[in-house]
């Protein structure tokens, strides 16, 4: 009996840095799907619609399809859809607002300032003064903002490179306020949509009848509190941003741990299937 039917993957720092795959990591999940076990891609990156993932990872050899992807970028645009927003000022980059044009929304560079109109964050590698200036307008007017993920940073394939996260703390500082002790009081979004907020996944999860999971992902802070928040089990791949050192610092100050601790998907498949 397998200890787990259906595997849940982190794609940054376990499945590829930047446009480098991890070493074994294609062969990795053949040889998990040619045994049987249920793969599926859930990602906080929200610069590709989720057939561009999948064009990204089948550019790796590894076999998928925009349905075993669940992205932040096809949950924000779900998420505006279903609060009936008819125009989106995004700052993000094609694959997001591919998706909320493809949820049925217009994307716009020059919103109008109303409660019709969402802000919709993402990662934007052009990220400018003028975006910021609009979201921050659009905050303070009223609309809604719609979060992908906090994210601080994520890791490429020389170092560490800012997150969404990194920009919507801009937009969080600059729609806040000074308290009365001179610390600035930031503006939290209305939504946020990533990990580790269980939404990301839970549905999927009851709707499919998915019980026997395992998350797999490289940060304590997210991947790894994203499956404790679904009551699922975790595994934590040292091919990214946590390292050994950082486990016992999360379990100590924020009863954080992982259920198993690989040093790549290639050590967690051999697990998987010996």
């Amino acid at each position: 009996m397998k200890k787990f039917e259906h595997l849940f993957f982190d794609l940054d720092g376990v499945i590829y840095l930047g446009n480098k795959p991890i070493e074994r990591a294609a062969s990795s999940i053949k040889l998990l799907s040619e045994n049987g076990f249920k793969i599926y891609f859930v990602t906080n990156n929200a610069t590709k619609s989720r057939s561009q993932i999948a064009q990204k990872l089948r550019g790796f050899k590894i076999k998928a399809n925009k349905n075993q992807i669940i992205s932040s970028a096809f949950a924000a645009a779900q998420l505006a859809k279903k609060l009936n927003f008819s125009e989106a000022f995004v700052i993000g980059e094609d694959g997001l607002k591919k998706e909320l044009l493809l949820a049925g929304l217009k994307v716009s560079s020059k919103p109008k300032f109303d409660k019709k109109a969402v802000l919709v964050s993402g990662l934007d590698r052009n990220f400018n003064y003028n975006q910021l200036k609009i979201g921050l307008r659009l905050i303070l007017s009223g609309s809604k903002w719609i979060a992908c993920n906090l994210d601080p940073t994520y890791p490429v394939e020389d170092g560490i490179d800012p997150g969404a996260g990194s920009l919507a703390g801009a937009l969080a500082f600059g729609a806040g306020k000074i308290s009365k002790d001179g610390l600035l009081i930031p503006t939290y979004p209305d939504y946020v949509v990533g990990k580790p907020n269980k939404n990301l996944l839970s549905d999927f999860l009851k709707e499919n009848n998915i019980k026997n999971a395992l998350y797999v992902g490289d940060r304590i802070d997210i991947d790894v509190l994203f499956a404790k928040n679904l009551a699922i089990k975790s595994a934590l791949v040292l091919s990214g941003i946590s390292k050994k050192s950082d486990i016992s610092f999360y379990k100590k100050h924020y009863n954080i741990s992982p259920d198993f601790v690989f040093d790549s998907i290639a050590d967690l498949t051999k697990y998987l299937i010996d």
